[in-house]
């Protein structure tokens, strides 16, 4: 390979971009990692619904690269990430989710519900149900503890944001309460496409012990994928369990959605680019 290729890495929610940083060592062979440390802390791009400001911040960030990016984005972050390809495709060549299951619009109307009824953090609450600080990685579970948001936290927010890299846990309860919704119905029209008929293509990897794909399950995810979905060891924080293990599967994932987006990209392009265009709209 001649270079080098970029990647823009989006972290989940609670758990700042530093305390991925074995996994992204772990991708420097092929790939020149960058990413914004901590989403929904800068007063520029706050939290608010359905996240505009931070797709807007990650935008700003993909722009200044100067070439397509591959978008690699754990959980909330791999939302993010598949927002941003939708928004600006011609800015990004693959996206890549980290257990980050994506719900049916039958389940996106349900939430909209719940979130009426009062419950409006329940797409946060599927990746944050207690998960086993001691299952980590040694490295990682000691970057976890000095700058990530304990689940506790962020339920009751009680943190405390001594160290100024530390995750607030007022913003990660705003995040899990302004989950974008209308995501749904955008993956179920069919991959980002670009102006030239491109389709931008996506893939992910979940934990075979991952909570969140057994409550949200598989269908949207799989029809967004394809193939390209593959299932490996952990939970839902499986990049941080076995960062090394993450990075070579995700080279591995994103080898082969490369050879595949060559043979099929233009025929799934006619399908979804008209439909696609005016969904986006109301994302600003």
């Amino acid at each position: 390979m001649p270079h080098r290729l970029p990647l823009v890495f989006v972290h989940g929610n609670g758990i700042p971009r530093p305390v991925y940083q074995k996994m992204l060592i772990g991708l420097s062979h092929r790939f020149i990692a960058t990413g914004v440390d901590r989403l929904g802390h800068d007063p520029q791009y706050p939290v608010t619904e359905a996240w505009p400001r931070l797709l807007d911040q990650l935008r700003n960030h993909i722009s200044a690269v100067g070439e397509p990016v591959t978008l690699l984005g754990h959980g909330s972050g791999g939302w993010l990430s598949l927002l941003a390809a939708y928004r600006v495709p011609e800015l990004v060549s693959t996206v890549i989710l980290l257990d980050a299951p994506l719900p049916t619009v039958a389940q996106a109307r349900l939430l909209n519900l719940l979130k009426h009824l009062g419950v409006g953090d329940m797409p946060g609450r599927l990746f944050s149900a207690g998960p086993d600080i001691e299952a980590l990685d040694p490295e990682c579970q000691s970057l976890y503890r000095r700058f990530g948001c304990r689940p506790s936290d962020a339920l009751d927010g009680s943190a405390s944001v001594a160290e100024p890299r530390r995750f607030d846990a007022a913003v990660s309860r705003r995040i899990h309460q302004t989950y974008p919704l209308g995501l749904a119905a955008l993956v179920a029209r069919g991959a980002p496409v670009d102006g030239s008929g491109r389709v931008v293509s996506c893939g992910m990897l979940v934990g075979e012990r991952s909570r969140a794909a057994r409550v949200c399950g598989l269908a949207a995810s799989r029809s967004l994928t394809g193939k390209n979905l593959v299932r490996i060891e952990g939970s839902h924080l499986f990049p941080l369990e076995r960062p090394l293990v993450t990075a070579k599967e995700i080279v591995r994932l994103h080898d082969r959605m490369v050879g595949l987006d060559a043979v099929y990209g233009n025929a799934t392009a006619r399908h979804a680019a008209p439909a696609q265009s005016k969904a986006m709209q109301a994302f600003g």
